[in-house]
């Protein structure tokens, strides 16, 4: 896009791949659309090498570079995953979660145990008495590899937004060992409202400014 944000349509450019030895093993010229968009596709060799990959765009006298980590895939025995109940969560309400520990195959984990490490982010801390164990840290999945998450009341202290986070850790009968994660909506508030502006610095001095107004 040019400095007005108007895309610039029919705009020459090159794309390349470099593999992490800085060799150009792919090349190719593109043409942006009416949207200020082009695309182009490298199919990766299975046998290629792994580290850092670069992907460039060179136009004219921009040069952008977007780093790309490149390993194998080693398809895990066994997942967790978990979901909250609802989108979000407004003081004094209980949030409620389920997940499941389940073999590639979908065969349940019947007994995996499921430990809980949390954290906020946002501008809300953690209360005091969520933070020296008033949450849950464990919970044992079923016969069906399911289990569920209750924690207490969101304090009627929210301010704003934050998020809720967990990090799943679950470990089979066998002993074997996979990670997953919970992230919770928190807001003091069912609706937002916030003014959004064009530009990334907000308003601009002698410039016809244009404001949104986002609501969620």
């Amino acid at each position: 896009m040019a400095a007005d944000l108007v895309p610039l349509g029919e705009r020459p450019g090159v794309f390349e791949v470099l593999d992490p030895d800085g060799l150009v093993v792919f090349q190719e010229r593109a043409i942006t659309d009416a949207l200020g968009v082009a695309h182009s596709d490298f199919p990766l060799d299975p046998e290629a090498t792994s580290g850092a990959w670069t992907v460039r765009l060179r136009s004219g006298d921009l040069v952008v570079d977007q780093a790309v980590e490149v390993r194998p895939f080693t398809l895990p025995r066994f997942t967790v995953e978990a979901a909250a109940a609802r989108p979000w969560y407004e003081p004094g309400e209980v949030p409620t979660a389920a997940g499941a520990v389940r073999f590639s195959s979908g065969a349940p984990v019947s007994g995996a145990v499921v430990a809980l490490s949390w954290r906020v982010s946002g501008d809300w801390p953690m209360p005091t008495e969520w933070a020296e164990g008033g949450l849950p840290t464990q919970v044992v999945a079923d016969r069906s590899g399911a289990f569920s998450i209750e924690l207490p009341p969101i304090p009627e202290d929210l301010l704003g937004q934050a998020t809720l986070q967990a990090r799943l850790t679950a470990t089979s009968p066998a002993g074997d060992v996979q990670t997953g994660g919970l992230s919770l909506q928190l807001s003091d508030t069912a609706v937002l409202a916030e003014a959004v502006t064009e530009l990334r610095g907000g308003l601009v001095e002698g410039f016809n400014n244009r404001v949104y107004l986002r609501v969620t």
